[in-house]
């Protein structure tokens, strides 16, 4: 019996470890089907499923392996993320030596390669146009657009019998002085609902920032729709380009005799100054609070804005379409150990923000080491470094001509990634203390440039209505 048993076990292993040496095929198929057998034997089901599905996770993570296709992410998160400083088109083309294959090759797969990324842009594209909250016609409801806030509201009569383009009251005292029916009215009215609760002074004159570049007709159009707007009592004009000027009289001619604001006043840099030059035209500004916009949209909900802005007139008001709107929200940043408490949201569309801050954000670059391509580009900056949460309205904009954007020469997110991972790294350096004194980002003391505590009404509480608003007085 013994010896029956380890028979049995060697005809089970033999056939594992044997070497064929010249036999029939008859021999060959015999001992395949007794090795199968054993094989099966000596596996489960269980072990067998395992290595089917392990097989074909590895199938699949080889086909989507990110650096072998374009994708979304990679266009997003630019060329540089797993390959260095290589592009695509460089990491396509080059052989093990590290040179071209050839040139033909070369131009062959750089071609393929830009094919497909525009195919990739148009898609977008046309994802965007498909969206019914992200484009309004400029030409069905900009004609019809006006403003609900009377113009006797921001122009004095005293100031108004002496005439001339920017005659408007520069002070908030002398708006106390408006006409009588419609400033009366508007302050009664809205005190009653919550928005004005003080004199009519609060409702202050604003100074419009427009930054242009290669889009002349976009400027125009832009200057024509705040017009419609009495609180633009001054539009300041930065036009980036050296090689266009601009002039007031023959580009911004008044399309009326009677309206004397808002004043129009143009400087032509001798530079690109790109995004600072926002911020050191708001320096200039008449009155304490500028609005800032490019020349690439029209901003149709201005109204809301400023309504926005009277009732929180320290705070940063900006606009975007409400895709970009929720993206943004997710780029908040908290920490209440360090006293953080920001979020980014971009400036190009339309923002309202107080004098005061734009004069603190040229101190915290002051009392950086930021070079000088990343001082141009401040809007990247601006509203992280307020350290407070922007109020975000979410609405449709009509877009004018982008064809010249900055987004469309460059690889942009990977750019904005990039500045606000800086931004927020100088940041919360500055707030905690480290890196003060060697190899401080900052300045000794830059603490005092940032806030320190969150402005009210606070983030969970803005879009709520207060007790004392629902209570009639």
């Amino acid at each position: 019996m013994p010896g029956q048993l380890q028979q049995q076990q060697q005809s089970e292993i033999l056939p594992l470890h044997v070497k064929p040496g010249t036999s029939t095929i008859a021999q060959w198929k015999a001992q395949a089907q007794c090795f199968l057998r054993t094989l099966l034997k000596r596996t489960s089901s269980s072990r067998t499923l395992l290595v089917i599905v392990s097989f074909l996770a590895l199938y699949l993570l080889s086909r989507s392996y990110p650096g072998d296709r374009i994708g979304h992410g990679a266009g997003r998160l630019g060329n540089r993320n797993y390959h260095g400083d290589r592009t695509s088109k460089e990491r396509v083309v080059m052989n093990k030596n590290g040179g071209f294959k050839s040139k033909a090759a070369g131009a062959a797969v750089a071609l393929s390669v830009d094919k497909l990324r525009e195919r990739e842009r148009m898609l977008m594209l046309m994802e965007w146009d498909q969206r019914s909250n992200y484009r309004i016609d400029l030409a069905d409801v900009g004609p019809s657009r006006a403003s609900s806030f009377p113009a006797s509201l921001f122009v004095s009569p005293k100031s108004n019998s002496n005439g001339g383009p920017g005659s408007s009251s520069s002070s908030p005292s002398s708006l106390s002085s408006s006409s009588s029916s419609s400033s009366s009215l508007l302050s009664s009215s809205s005190g009653a609902s919550g928005i004005n609760t003080g004199p009519a002074s609060k409702y202050v004159p604003i100074t419009a920032v427009i930054l242009s570049w290669k889009r002349k007709e976009g400027v125009k159009a832009v200057v024509a729709h705040l017009r419609k707007y009495p609180f633009i009592q001054e539009i300041l004009i930065w036009n980036n380009n050296p090689d266009v000027v601009l002039s007031t009289t023959h580009d911004f001619p008044s399309n009326t005799t009677t309206q004397t604001w808002p004043s129009i006043s143009v400087f032509n840099s001798v530079a690109n100054l790109h995004d600072f030059s926002k911020y050191s035209t708001c320096t200039l500004a008449k009155y304490d609070h500028c609005y800032i916009q490019d020349d690439d949209w029209i901003n149709l909900s201005l109204d809301s804005m400023y309504s926005l802005m009277v009732d929180n007139p320290s705070s940063l008001i900006t606009s975007t379409i409400p895709a970009m709107a929720a993206q943004q929200r997710s780029w908040t940043f908290q920490n209440p150990q360090l006293g953080l408490h920001t979020g980014f949201s971009w400036l190009g569309a339309g923002s309202f923000m107080p004098k005061k801050a734009v004069f603190k954000f040229l101190m915290q670059l002051g009392g950086s080491n930021l070079w000088k391509e990343r001082v141009q580009l401040g809007d990247l900056f601006f509203a992280l470094w307020r350290n407070q949460y922007p109020i975000v309205l979410s609405h449709a904009l009509a877009p004018l001509d982008q064809s010249s954007s900055w987004s469309g020469r460059i690889d942009q997110w990977s750019v904005v990634y990039e500045h606000m991972t800086d931004a927020m790294f100088r940041l919360t350096t500055v707030l905690s203390g480290t890196g003060v004194v060697h190899g401080s980002p900052h300045r000794v003391g830059a603490k005092s440039d940032f806030f320190a505590d969150e402005e009210l009404p606070a983030f969970k509480d803005r879009h709520t209505r207060y007790k004392r608003r629902l209570t009639k007085e």
